[in-house]
């Protein structure tokens, strides 16, 4: 069978994971990382600011600082 894909418009990002795990110091920050990245690059609606502000009100305070150095990565 054959097929067609039209792609009007892509955008690839890479983002070495690993090695952003590694230079903040934890594993655990990937998700923040990547939603950083997103963000960064116009793939969703709100700032960094905008999911700073909701992560103070919503995750325990000891892993705001951690948090937030991955998200802005």
């Amino acid at each position: 069978d054959e097929f067609e894909v039209n792609v009007l418009d892509v955008h690839v990002l890479l983002v070495d994971g690993d090695k952003a795990c590694e230079e903040i110091g934890s594993p655990k920050v990937l998700n923040m990382i990547m939603l950083g990245a997103a963000v960064k690059n116009d793939v969703l609606p709100f700032s960094v600011d905008d999911i700073e502000t909701i992560m103070k009100k919503t995750v325990k305070p000891q892993f705001h600082e951690l948090n937030s150095k991955a998200l802005r990565y």
